[in-house]
Formats: structure tokens, sequence, C-alpha cells
């Protein structure tokens, strides 16, 4: 398969600079705050659920929501990004044979 997408490779570098920038600590801090605040907010949910009191879920998803953006640069942008990376590669490659170019 060729590699003529590589936008997880463009992420990864801007991500390095951005770290090299702020400091060893900075994205550790992110990503344990970010799992923090997905934990409590899923623990929330399904105590909620239990209790049968559906009124206070915008707020904890909200809590979910802002969890999952602090994880985001370091964990998920780059897992989103590699599976773009597969399937826009791949459908380069079954075009190129297609077309026979």
């Amino acid at each position: 398969m060729n590699n003529d997408i590589d936008f997880s490779g463009g992420w990864s570098d801007f991500w390095s600079a951005i770290k090299s920038g702020a400091g060893p600590g900075f994205t550790a801090l992110l990503v344990v705050l970010g799992v923090a605040f997905a934990v409590v907010g899923a623990v929330m949910f399904v105590i909620s659920r239990v209790r049968k009191k559906g009124d206070g879920n915008g707020k904890v998803l909200g809590l979910v929501a802002v969890g999952l953006l602090l994880l985001a640069p370091d964990v998920i942008l780059p897992i989103f990004l590699t599976i773009f990376d597969w399937v826009a590669n791949t459908a380069i490659t079954l075009w190129k044979n297609a077309t026979g170019g």
C-alpha cells in the first residue's frame, strides 16, 4: 500500500513542536485530567441512570466532552488520523489499480 496521504505524521510533527515548547509535563497533565473528567462523567452518568434522574445529563455529558477534548491532541486525534490515513491510502491504491495508474 502506498503512503500518499500522511495526516498522522503531520499532526505528530506539529504536536511535538507544541509539546517541546510547553514543557515535559504539559501533555501528561492533559491526559490525566482528560481521563479523570471522562471517567467521573461516565460514573456520574451511570449513577444518574440508576437513580432514574435524567435531568442532569447535560452537565454529565459536558464533563465527558471536556475530558475527551483534553485527550484529543495526544490520544484521540492520532488514532483518528491514522485510521483516516489508512482509509484514504487504501482508496487511492484501489483507484490506481482500477484505472491502471
